[in-house]
């Protein structure tokens, strides 16, 4: 009595890319880019939708900016007073202490 075989199922691969039958081609490196003329029509229509979605975008981000309110109360001018203060007393601490090392 003969064992039936599983059949495995068999794996099918697609060519993703085709290679050039000659060895020259392949050498030089052609490509199979699509070639865009360079003429201003050209060149206009392919950065046109860049351009629509950039000027759009812009268009947001000062919409978004102009409907924010800041807030420029004089409470963070004063806690900017004092950040700045307790720094500049704190370099005059260090120089201090330089000179105190230094002179000695």
């Amino acid at each position: 009595m003969q064992k039936a075989r599983a059949s495995k199922p068999r794996l099918q691969f697609q060519l993703l890319f085709v290679l050039p039958k000659n060895r020259a081609a392949a050498a030089s490196g052609a490509s199979h880019k699509p070639v865009h003329k360079n003429t201003s029509h050209g060149q206009e229509s392919k950065d046109r939708p860049k351009r629509e979605v950039t000027d759009a975008l812009i268009d947001m981000v000062l919409e978004e900016l102009n409907s924010k309110e800041f807030d420029d109360s004089e409470e963070i001018y004063d806690e900017n007073s004092e950040e700045n203060s307790d720094f500049h007393n704190l370099i005059n601490q260090i120089e201090q202490e330089k000179n105190d090392i230094f002179e000695t």
